[in-house]
């Protein structure tokens, strides 16, 4: 197991983070696709797209705790998490949400929440790409002791 110091010293693994981010939000949209487009029910149609919604609210989380950076992703993934609530809520609302896209009342809600939910995500995601130029500019501060006393050692970007 690598040390919390020891991973500070590495620059996050981009390439993987994003590659995990993207599949985090892509196999759940694929598989609630395919449950939606194949339920016969309401409820099994609504499961297939908080299935997929889900996916959308956890890839930008995903991708910024890959590259060690929690706060940022929870920051990224609050928006599509918020969204995935409002689709929630309309779906509470009326549970034929998918049925009664003809009607505007409905169909501008539903678009709009999914329209967020996708830009959000894959802003999150994008912004992963990101991580290895933060990481190269950040500002290390390192405690030195010596014989003759000690002292702290500032290095990076300031």
């Amino acid at each position: 197991m690598v040390s919390q110091a020891a991973r500070a010293e590495e620059a996050p693994p981009v390439g993987v983070a994003i590659a995990v981010g993207v599949a985090t939000a892509l196999v759940p949209l694929a598989v609630g696709s395919m449950i939606v487009a194949g339920a016969e029910t309401d409820r099994s149609r609504n499961g297939g797209l908080l299935l997929a919604m889900n996916g959308l609210a956890l890839a930008p989380v995903m991708t910024h705790l890959i590259e060690g950076e929690r706060g940022r992703g929870l920051v990224f993934g609050a928006v599509p998490f918020a969204a995935m609530v409002a689709m929630a809520a309309l779906m509470l609302d009326r549970p034929q949400v998918i049925n009664d896209l003809g009607f505007p009342s409905v169909r501008l809600p539903f678009g709009a929440i999914l329209i967020v939910a996708v830009l959000a995500s894959g802003g999150g995601i994008a912004d992963g790409f990101l991580a290895g130029e933060r990481w190269r500019k950040r500002v290390n501060v390192m405690p030195v002791a010596l014989p003759g006393g000690g002292g702290i050692v500032i290095g990076g970007s300031l």
